[in-house]
């Protein structure tokens, strides 16, 4: 347990407060209602990663999920064309085999993708997932929205797909 505090109005303040502490290791939380000495107590615990919660579920007077994925960091910002590189995506509450077997996430870390698309092609009408595949990229390939291959590293905190490069006679400068 990170830490325990009362007073706390619901389960989605609960969550935010995980959300909120984040840095300080906080990837599951649970909320509960009681009555002590008559009065309405509303507790929220916050925790570490989860052992054995229902995502987002109800059981019986509690309420716990966990934060779910956040993405906090993106690297490389800038590449070389016509020069391999890896793609690292940073952040936490990514699925691990651990997560897909306590039911926390629906998918397996080896299911993640990412797609490089072309930023003047994407806007708040278009979606990634709409979006081909930028022109000139390789060691991305997409049929519809499902993309190839599968990360080469995939913790709870750290997804990284290589082998990927961008063609010197690829258009646009964005991705």
């Amino acid at each position: 347990i990170i830490a325990l505090q009362e007073g706390v109005p619901g389960p989605c303040h609960c969550k935010q407060l995980c959300l909120d502490t984040a840095d300080q290791g906080c990837r599951s939380w649970k909320w509960r209602q009681d009555q002590r000495d008559g009065a309405d107590v509303r507790v929220c615990f916050t925790m570490g990663e989860a052992l054995a919660v229902d995502a987002d579920c109800t059981e019986g007077d509690w309420y716990s999920g966990t934060t779910g994925p956040r993405v906090t960091a993106m690297t490389p910002t800038a590449v070389t064309r016509n020069t391999p590189f890896s793609v690292a995506v940073a952040g936490l509450g990514f699925p691990t085999d651990t997560t897909v077997s306590l039911g926390l996430s629906p998918t397996s870390a080896t299911r993640q993708r990412i797609k490089v698309v072309d930023a003047a092609l994407t806007t708040l009408e278009t979606a990634c997932a709409e979006a081909p595949v930028a022109t000139g990229v390789a060691g991305i390939r997409c049929t519809g929205s499902v993309c190839s291959p599968s990360p080469t590293l995939a913790t709870g905190n750290l997804v990284r797909f290589d082998g990927i490069q961008i063609a010197s006679g690829a258009t646009g400068g964005q991705f």
